[in-house]
């Protein structure tokens, strides 16, 4: 009964002297995790962004080398010279050969899961960038070709042949992406009115209050997923 009392007792401080490097490691990881963030999130270009990412995972398995050596000393330190040293011998194999390693390792695992997260997702974050543009840059286009085909009549448009043109070619633009299963982007409610309005004022000398009741009419144009997949709709 005294035994199983002593053994109770050492296994428990072995635990939550465990614990405590456990934790420790822990800590060293969230740190590694949210400065990798920041560094790779702050790329400017994809190339930059994997070469980032890459030297992290390198600083990660420097951590995780560094921080084994020198739990694999506090290890050998805390079962040599503890009181009951004598008891905590037989589960000193599992803990040096088992459980710290068992430690380490998932902690690699993750850096790894943590650094392929990044490079994918600062690649798509590019990718939708370049994609944004595009469609930035169709809208523009199908603005401009309307007001060069107004004032190419001859004549004033009236208020309202203006507004069924801007909501013909809007109609049409929205029905292609949303018919699109490919990744892309929507400029918001503000971006459209401000191209609008520029236009349609240096050339036509016209203001875009004519078009808000279209502009409103569409629910916000929302933000990408992480994918890129479209959730707007049109109300």
């Amino acid at each position: 009964s005294f035994k199983n009392t002593l053994e109770v007792t050492a296994y428990n401080e072995l635990d939550a002297k465990f614990s405590a490097w456990s934790w420790e490691l822990h800590r060293k990881m969230v740190n590694w995790n949210h400065t990798t963030t920041n560094i790779v999130s702050n790329c400017l270009s994809a190339t930059s962004a994997i070469d980032k990412a890459t030297e992290c995972l390198k600083d990660a398995n420097k951590i995780l080398n560094d921080t084994c050596t020198a739990l694999q000393e506090e290890m050998k330190v805390f079962f040599d010279t503890h009181d009951h040293s004598e008891t905590l011998q037989q589960w000193r194999g599992r803990y040096e050969n088992f459980k710290l390693q068992e430690l380490i390792q998932d902690s690699r695992i993750e850096t790894q899961k943590h650094c392929e997260f990044l490079k994918v997702n600062q690649l798509d974050l590019f990718q939708l960038e370049k994609v944004k543009n595009t469609h930035r840059q169709q809208l523009l286009d199908n603005i401009t070709k309307l007001v060069e085909e107004s004032k190419g009549t001859g004549k004033q448009l009236s208020l309202q042949d203006l507004t069924k043109k801007f909501d013909e070619q809007w109609d049409s633009w929205m029905k292609e992406f949303h018919g699109n299963n490919r990744t892309g982007l929507y400029a918001t409610d503000e971006e459209i009115e401000v191209i609008v309005n520029n236009l349609l004022h240096e050339s036509c000398g016209r203001d875009s209050h004519i078009l808000n009741p279209k502009l409103k009419g569409v629910s916000s144009l929302q933000q990408w997923g992480r994918r890129g997949e479209i959730e707007a709709t049109v109300n």
